[in-house]
């Protein structure tokens, strides 16, 4: 984790909208509060995907900064490079709430990738694997999508096939041939 930063879930919480999306706690911790707030409801397979393309940027060195945006409500947290370390500043309604210094951005990557494998666990636990945002979390934490066959409805014997790479390929039977051959 970072220099007082950590990325928590309730997954006992998480649950599906009418329109199937996944919303439950997510929230970060970081100098002594957390951020929002604790148990802070939103969409944490959505988020969890942008923080973590967002955060690998600047851990890499590709990016001076990112900002860890929540769906829910107008708060970000925003890590700036300075050196090796970084300040994360957290901010809602257009105020400052909280600065933490000597951030460090591949500690907090951790703690999003070991935050991120927790959820897309609960997702398949519940069922939920075939769900797109699981599908984009899965995708930025670097996890082949599993290989399904799923049947086609219409004519008997065709599937269609979902790759690990997430492309669909459409398979037919071969058809028996008649004749004298």
């Amino acid at each position: 984790m970072g220099e007082g930063v950590s990325v928590r879930v309730d997954t006992s919480r998480f649950e599906r909208t009418g329109a199937g999306s996944i919303v439950g706690p997510v929230w970060l911790e970081a100098g002594g509060g957390a951020f929002p707030e604790v148990g802070w409801f939103d969409f944490p397979v959505t988020i969890l995907a942008w923080w973590l393309a967002e955060v690998a940027d600047v851990a890499a060195g590709v990016s001076g900064e990112c900002a860890l945006t929540f769906m829910d409500g107008p708060y970000e947290a925003v890590m700036r490079r300075d050196g090796q370390a970084c300040t994360m500043t957290m901010s809602g309604h257009g105020e400052v709430l909280r600065t933490v210094e000597e951030v460090r951005p591949a500690a907090v990557l951790d703690a999003l990738k070991d935050t991120a494998a927790a959820v897309l666990d609960t997702c398949a636990a519940r069922g939920w694997d075939a769900h797109p945002d699981v599908h984009r979390l899965r995708a930025a934490l670097g996890r082949p999508r599993p290989h399904v066959r799923v049947p086609k409805p219409g004519r008997p014997g065709d599937v269609t096939a979902l790759s690990p790479g997430g492309g669909r390929c459409r398979a037919r039977r071969p058809r028996p041939r008649s004749g004298g051959r």
